[in-house]
């Protein structure tokens, strides 16, 4: 049980390491310099005990279920026997061992509750869960990914995002006083587990490190289950001795203040760079809103709105501030990126993919819609369109207290 027990403290130090290094842009490179590190074990076992063929390497792309993640987690796993292993002959101080169970254990929760805070907050800031974009209202569910579908689910809804990130901060709140830590896991383990199943039936790429959340609770459990179990059988509960790792009052005192200053700390900056990040993703267009295509101009030459015509415009739609998306007449979307000046009423149009040059327009706004004439390379461009009231989808129906039938399908 020895040699158990220090494979599973060890296992939890290597897997939250490089904890906290995961602030921002000032100290987010340690988490990759920290993977390199571990490259040629995670090559080695993915290699030749799984047979993954090509070398693995870390890449820090947004998915957190990439084979590498995998292959990570395994070959921490492994490190941890033998350390767990090398624990057990070499150390022999057993009082001091103890000791560790709790430093090992304020690590757990620690770690725990900066990110039930970061994903709260994250909420609260609208840096997650953000509303629909405008070119969803045009597109089909066979078109749509799971991931995209939930995204559109949860960000059609802003009280309910509200309402689930509160639960997060609450849950992460809960987790830093040694007096609540326990209530604060119960919390984090029903929210996790929520969260789990979201991504898992809506192929969300973070069921690693969803599960390693409900893990870490689930340890934050355990380390109390002996109360607990008293609790759930109603048997007298003898109030926990809350002990932390520092033997001393006046060092526990130290410990506390030092661990609220680090978590604030962490969350201010963290949502500080995620604040920047997102400026721009965030910001409307000026000219925002969905435009139909009525007459289209090449040359001064009326276009024909013929399905097979590639080059006719359907509709026009502008949401975030330097982008724009047209529509074809086969309903292809084509994302521009848009550079707009509102003061001389003029915007470019550069292809999204390499920036290159394609079409500058002159806007003129209309009670109906908006006018728009320009040139391309080669060509003049000359566009009639009118505006599309969004508010009257039925995606925007907003809440109805009173329902005489189920809003539940198309409504004209």
């Amino acid at each position: 049980m020895t040699w158990l027990r220090n494979t599973a403290y060890a296992f939890l130090v290597l897997l939250l390491l490089p904890f906290p290094f995961v602030v921002g842009d000032l100290l987010s490179g340690v988490r990759s310099y920290y993977h390199q590190l571990y490259d040629p074990l995670v090559s080695l076992v993915g290699r030749y005990l799984l047979g993954t063929g090509p070398v693995i390497r870390y890449t820090d792309n947004g998915s957190g279920d990439g084979l590498y993640n995998w292959v990570y987690h395994l070959t921490v796993l492994l490190l941890a026997v033998v350390v767990g292993g090398l624990i057990t002959l070499i150390w022999k101080d057993r009082p001091r061992r103890s000791v560790w169970s709790r430093w090992i254990l304020l690590l757990v929760a620690f770690s725990l509750s900066y990110y039930m805070l970061i994903y709260g907050l994250s909420k609260l800031y609208r840096m997650q869960f953000v509303r629909p974009f405008l070119t969803s209202y045009y597109e089909t569910y066979g078109r749509s990914s799971p991931m995209h579908l939930l995204w559109t689910f949860m960000g059609y809804s802003r009280p309910y995002v509200i309402f689930t990130g509160l639960l997060e901060v609450i849950a992460g709140v809960l987790l830093l006083p040694r007096r609540t830590r326990t209530a604060g896991a119960l919390f984090t383990l029903g929210i996790m587990s929520h969260v789990f199943m979201l991504n898992v039936s809506y192929d969300v790429p973070v069921k690693v490190f969803s599960a390693q959340l409900i893990l870490l609770s689930l340890v934050i459990i355990w380390s109390d289950r002996t109360r607990l179990w008293g609790f759930i059988t109603n048997q007298p509960i003898a109030p926990h001795p809350a002990r932390g790792p520092q033997l001393s009052i006046r060092g526990d005192r130290i410990l506390s203040v030092a661990k609220y200053t680090i978590i604030t700390a962490l969350c201010f900056f963290t949502i500080r760079s995620s604040l920047a990040m997102m400026a721009d993703f965030r910001q409307k267009s000026p000219l925002y809103g969905v435009y139909e295509v009525a007459e289209m101009q090449i040359n001064e030459e009326v276009l024909a709105p013929l399905v097979t015509n590639t080059r006719y415009w359907k509709r026009i739609i502008f949401d975030r501030a330097h982008s724009a998306v047209v529509i074809l007449l086969d309903d292809t979307i084509v994302p521009y990126r848009c550079d707009i000046d509102s003061s001389q009423q003029n915007l470019q149009l550069l292809h999204m993919s390499t920036g290159e040059f394609y079409m500058a327009l002159h806007y003129n706004l209309t009670d109906t819609g908006m006018e728009l004439s320009g040139r391309t390379d080669s060509e003049t461009v000359s566009i009639q369109t009118e505006a599309v009231d969004v508010r009257l989808f039925g995606i925007n129906r907003g809440l109805h207290w009173v329902n005489e039938v189920p809003f539940n399908r198309y409504q004209q």
